[in-house]
């Protein structure tokens, strides 16, 4: 038995690989049939949404190209999954970038800027709008 409706509504980040993927196909495994993909990577999110499908037959995937470290595009997403679904009830904001590597001396300013503004910057203003949107929606009961 699944811990959650197939009326549910799952909004995923990074969905085009890795943690992010990995998640968008847990919950269609667990039964949620409406998931919406957020990457900036267009191919990935096709991989991911065939995989969904075939994972769930009855599943519902949305793929939406958004860069999380941009405010317009992250409301476009949020937007774009309440056109498609009517709310979000789980939000999983797993995009991000490995960032830095090798020693800080060879670092520019500017790498240090593009990770944060991914991994810090994005989580902030997916958040914001994801609680903006729950708040308006009617309250479901767990189980």
């Amino acid at each position: 038995m699944s811990l959650f409706k197939r009326t549910e509504v799952a909004f995923v980040t990074g969905a085009a690989s890795g943690i992010g993927r990995a998640t968008a196909l847990q919950f269609v495994a667990d039964g949620i049939c409406q998931v919406a993909l957020i990457d900036i990577s267009e191919e990935g999110l096709k991989e991911t949404a065939t995989l969904a499908t075939g994972k769930n037959g009855d599943a519902k995937v949305i793929t939406v190209i958004a860069d999380v470290s941009r405010a317009d595009d992250v409301d476009r997403a949020v937007t774009e999954t309440v056109k498609a679904f009517g709310r979000i009830d789980y939000s999983v904001n797993s995009a991000g970038t490995g960032g830095l590597f090798g020693p800080i001396t060879e670092q520019k300013e500017e790498t240090l800027d593009k990770t944060l503004s991914i991994n810090v910057k994005g989580i902030w203003l997916c958040e914001r709008a994801q609680i903006a949107q729950m708040l308006k929606q009617d309250l479901r009961p767990l189980k």
